[in-house]
């Protein structure tokens, strides 16, 4: 059985797939730039899904980098004269590698690859609002495996954002 530490090492050696993301969206303008690398974004949480449920973890963990390198691409990409704006989606980025971390190491992840997916699919589809591209729906897989009575991560628990005391 493979430890954390040795799937983590089989996965630099494939995290060339992260940065292939960048080259196919740098003839692009910035904006449209971050919704091309959210879709690359989900792809790779999707391997990582389909890789869980198949249980290769060699696999799931090369996703979760390529996943990471994305994040943090992303995250150097804020420009940070915008504020709490860019303060918001620093944060946001850091916690989602976070918590792909956290998943890929769990035993039995129960559908949190789908709720991360999901946060991700919400925050992709406000880029593209901003920019009237059209909205990505979600696919049935990933709805499929979510375990019944588990809330939905929205941005705003990213965020850090919403009110949960009334709970």
């Amino acid at each position: 059985m493979q430890t954390m530490m040795t799937k983590g090492y089989g996965a630099y050696g494939s995290s060339r797939h992260g940065t292939g993301a960048y080259q196919a969206a740098a003839s692009q303008p910035r904006m449209f730039q971050n919704i091309r690398l959210m879709d690359e974004l989900l792809a790779h949480v999707f391997r990582a899904h389909s890789a869980d449920l198949a249980g290769k973890q060699a696999e799931e963990m090369a996703s979760v980098e390529s996943a990471t390198l994305i994040l943090r691409g992303l995250n150097a990409m804020l420009d940070k004269r915008q504020g709490r704006v860019a303060e918001n989606l620093g944060k946001t980025y850091r916690s989602l590698i976070v918590a792909l971390h956290g998943v890929c190491s769990m035993v039995d992840t129960q559908g949190q690859y789908a709720r991360l997916y999901d946060a991700i699919l919400e925050l992709r589809n406000a880029w593209a609002t901003i920019n009237g591209v059209a909205f990505a729906a979600l696919p049935s897989e990933m709805a499929a495996s979510q375990v019944p009575g588990m809330p939905k991560v929205a941005a705003e628990d990213l965020l850090g954002l919403s009110d949960h005391s009334g709970e």
